[in-house]
């Protein structure tokens, strides 16, 4: 009796009990598991991100361990913003999310990157018959946004053959040019070397393409307006499958 009046089992954090072992009057040893509860302040997504998706959102020209090897160091070199997103039916809802951490290694079946994403209080903003919470075993989204990168030529990428494009000079006059690739998101191909930016661009199909040959070149409006808009990142999204929405445990990512 006295042991028992000593005894008091409590959480460390606002949870759902998942799992309970132990039955009313059952004696328990040192170390063995009670129950599994899931936390309510915070829900955690993995996303395995390919490599060539997430080289897209990487910091370029900088050295994340420069102030030493911490997963802080990491988190403010990445500088991502997430969102964790949840079609139902013909609806789609969406979490704020925060990086908690990267998976210390790579995923040796599919060659991704485990990025743990974080959503405070999945609870909070729940509306029955309207919003679910974030809870276990979800299936959804994740879209990750990176640091824009300023001075970025881009051209849409119909406008791309086999590695050339077709530029129009001064005189109205048709010219080719070898362009390197940086990479493809989208309708929208970042050029890494060829184009310096300003030039116009050929968007249309010609059946032959002679250099030197006289055009009466016309703007595209429209499609200048998409390239602008995907390029700032107001386009569609560029998204992976979440695996599951794992409640954090306590102190998870700090």
């Amino acid at each position: 009796r006295l042991d028992l009046e000593k005894t008091e089992l409590r959480a460390p954090f606002d949870s759902r009990v998942r799992e309970v072992n132990v039955e009313l009057g059952q004696a328990v040893n040192t170390g063995q598991v009670l129950a599994r509860v899931d936390s309510m302040n915070e829900a955690e997504a993995l996303a395995e991100i390919p490599l060539h998706v997430m080289r897209r959102v990487v910091p370029r020209g900088a050295a994340p361990f420069a102030e030493g090897m911490s997963m802080d160091n990491l988190r403010r070199f990445l500088d991502l913003d997430a969102v964790v997103r949840l079609t139902i039916g013909d609806r789609e809802i969406q979490w704020t999310g925060r990086l908690a951490r990267v998976r210390e290694q790579l995923d040796p079946e599919t060659r991704t990157v485990g990025v743990y994403v974080v959503v405070d209080d999945p609870y909070l903003s729940a509306v029955p018959g309207e919003r679910p919470p974030l809870i276990r075993n979800t299936f959804g989204e994740v879209e990750l946004r990176g640091t824009p990168r300023p001075g970025s030529v881009v051209v849409p990428r119909s406008a791309l053959r086999q590695g050339v494009a077709l530029v129009v000079d001064e005189s109205d006059r048709l010219y080719r040019v070898a362009v390197d690739v940086d990479m493809l998101q989208g309708d929208v191909a970042v050029i890494a070397s060829g184009l310096t930016g300003g030039e116009r661009i050929v968007v249309s199909d010609l059946p032959y393409a002679v250099d030197g040959m006289l055009l009466a070149p016309q703007l595209d409006a429209g499609l200048e307006q998409r390239l602008i808009t995907e390029a700032e990142g107001h386009g569609d999204v560029m998204a992976t499958e979440m695996p599951y929405a794992e409640p954090a445990a306590p102190g998870a990512g700090q």
